[in-house]
């Protein structure tokens, strides 16, 4: 599962004063590169290959990496297994299960127990092995191997799920029993161990799947499909995968980012199901938000590896040879398959089966990772 995280958020601009540290970088990752875990955010995009080193590109605000190839991320002594790009933060996990974060710390989200900006990595004031993290807009919440899961940054909309809107600047526990989270702007989602999915904070766009716009501080059920495999909410539309291998998506519909054949300026406030197969293995949310609606796209995989993408596609985020938006899943005929697939906000990164990363949408920061700025509709293959 990839990172579920994507924000934009002005103010953290204002904390670049405040940074910590330089970002270390080494020289251009190899043409014969093989990845296997990567995370498209606003316009950062990072990724771990297969010797356990970290790598980004692009870059915004306090990620600004400001490279158009992949730069590794030094941090002595470490390997990595997973990472998680939001909007102006990012968080991984070492091969050992411990928690890092770096980037904006204006409401806490690094977990660093302060507010300051971290360039480089910086350990989660926890002393837990983690199993999987997430970071959202402004917000990041992670699983401990004991099932527990804890969250801590912007509680705004009760986002972290401990019942009330504090904003915390270390790890608080939500309750135990997790098995899959997903951190969104101001939402959050996540699968228990029984397969429930639960989901909580900002339902603005109805993203909580509850049959209402009511913001949820605690963890509560979303409308019953059936036991779960993943879900992941974003900017304003959250979607899962059942155990039974069937798509359903919710909230914000306006670019048709649900995939349901429709698009509307009104909310689908209850998972609906995406076309009528059984195929389907993983999903991503991205999004783009202008000033009052978001524009956002998603893509999911099926069991064979096959890639689907639908939504909003000005920037060619889809992948698919055009810019012309899409309301239910779509495909390239004879396109190799596909092991990760992560949305960002106006681009997508996926790696193959083979281990080959690639991306394309927007690229106006580099965050493509192919050496130019320079939009692509097709997957490019990142060196």
């Amino acid at each position: 599962m990839t990172s579920k995280a994507r924000l934009r958020v002005g103010a953290v601009v204002a904390v670049l004063a405040a940074a910590v540290g330089a970002v270390a970088i080494t020289t251009p990752a190899s043409a014969a590169s093989s990845w296997i875990s990567v995370s498209a955010g606003q316009s950062l995009t990072c990724g771990i290959k297969t010797d356990n080193t970290l790598w980004c590109w692009g870059g915004y605000a306090v990620l600004i990496y400001d490279e158009d190839v992949p730069v590794q991320v030094t941090t002595p002594n470490v390997l990595w297994a997973s990472v998680s790009v939001g909007g102006v933060h990012a968080c991984a996990l070492t091969t050992g299960g411990t928690a890092y974060c770096w980037g904006s710390n204006f409401y806490g989200q690094l977990g660093t127990n302060d507010k300051v900006t971290y360039l480089t990595p910086r350990s989660v004031a926890i002393a837990r092995t983690m199993v999987a993290i997430s970071a959202g807009g402004s917000h990041t919440c992670a699983i401990a191997t004991t099932t527990q899961l804890y969250c801590w940054g912007d509680g705004r909309s009760g986002s972290l799920g401990l019942g009330t809107e504090t904003e915390w600047t270390s790890p608080r526990l939500v309750s135990s029993g997790w098995s899959v989270v997903s951190a969104g702007d101001f939402a959050t989602c996540a699968i228990n161990t029984s397969g429930t999915a639960h989901c909580w904070g900002s339902n603005y766009h109805s993203e909580l799947g509850m049959g209402d716009v009511d913001d949820q501080w605690s963890p509560a059920p979303i409308s019953s499909t059936g036991d779960w495999l993943d879900i992941d909410t974003s900017a304003g539309h959250t979607c899962g995968v059942s155990t039974a291998h069937r798509l359903y998506c919710w909230g914000a519909n306006r670019s048709g980012e649900l995939g349901i054949g429709t698009l509307s300026t009104t909310s689908t406030n209850v998972p609906t199901r995406v076309g009528s197969t059984s195929n389907w293995s993983s999903v991503d949310a991205g999004g783009h938000r202008d000033n009052t609606w978001y524009d956002a796209s998603t893509c999911g995989l099926y069991t064979n590896g096959t890639r689907f993408c639908w939504g909003y596609n000005g920037d060619g985020q889809l992948g698919i040879g055009d810019n012309t938006n899409r309301n239910a899943p779509r495909r390239l005929l004879d396109e190799a398959g596909w092991s990760v697939i992560s949305v960002g906000d106006d681009h997508t990164c996926g790696i193959r089966l083979t281990g080959t990363l690639q991306c394309w949408g927007q690229n106006h920061y580099g965050q493509l990772g192919v050496g130019d700025e320079v939009d692509r509709n097709v997957p490019a293959t990142v060196p």
